[in-house]
């Protein structure tokens, strides 16, 4: 099983949610687990807007070590449909739809805390495991 973590759960996972870090340090296990560059800017945003920028720094350095995480910035004809029809069926941060527009063209699931996912998931879009 792949998987796609959403910016809500790197977010658990730097806040030292227990729960986030033994779902994610599941799908690390899986070594197929994956983030987007939008997810790893929102992520960031939050740490540092919280914890300040070198402890934003210090999970960026993390966060993006293809030993931990895969960074796929795609950005090809196919995948930006896909994040424009997560939106017509789920009202999501655009952050989330790369996320699910990932998950979608990866036969992945999606890592999230956020209840909108539920949306796209009852619309067979992409599968869903939720944190929490």
């Amino acid at each position: 099983m792949a998987y796609v973590i959403d910016a809500t759960a790197l977010e658990e996972l730097a806040c030292r949610n227990e729960l986030a870090a033994m779902t994610i340090g599941k799908a690390i296990e899986s070594g197929k687990c994956y983030i987007t560059a939008p997810t790893v800017a929102t992520a960031y945003y939050a740490i540092w807007e919280r914890e300040g920028e070198q402890a934003a720094d210090k999970w960026l350095d993390y966060a993006t070590s293809n030993a931990v995480m895969t960074l796929t910035d795609r950005s090809d004809r196919d995948f930006l449909r896909q994040v424009a029809m997560a939106r017509s069926i789920a009202n999501l941060p655009l952050c989330s739809r790369y996320a699910a527009a990932l998950a979608r063209l990866l036969d992945a699931e999606v890592i999230t805390t956020l209840t909108n996912f539920e949306d796209l998931s009852h619309a067979g879009f992409c599968r869903v495991l939720w944190i929490g």
